[in-house]
């Protein structure tokens, strides 16, 4: 039996998370088409499209950590 935790990640982010996949992968498709890049350079434009995914996913993983913190922690008076 899945978790609670698992069951509302399964029905509620993984289909927002394919949704942000297949668009991102969509957009990045169109852009090397309209600059006419060579497959050499379609790579590196994945591969500079999948770094800047994860240092930002890691900024936002930080920013939460610390709006969480904030919130959970009491005041100092």
């Amino acid at each position: 039996m899945m978790s609670t935790y698992g069951t509302l990640y399964e029905t509620f982010a993984v289909p927002l998370i394919e949704k942000i996949i297949a668009d991102q992968n969509a957009a990045e498709k169109r852009l090397a088409e309209e600059l006419a890049l060579s497959p050499e350079q379609e790579l590196t434009l994945d591969d500079a499209m999948a770094d800047l995914r994860y240092v930002w996913g890691g900024e936002i993983f930080a920013l939460g950590l610390q709006l969480g913190i904030r919130i959970a922690c009491p005041k100092e008076r």
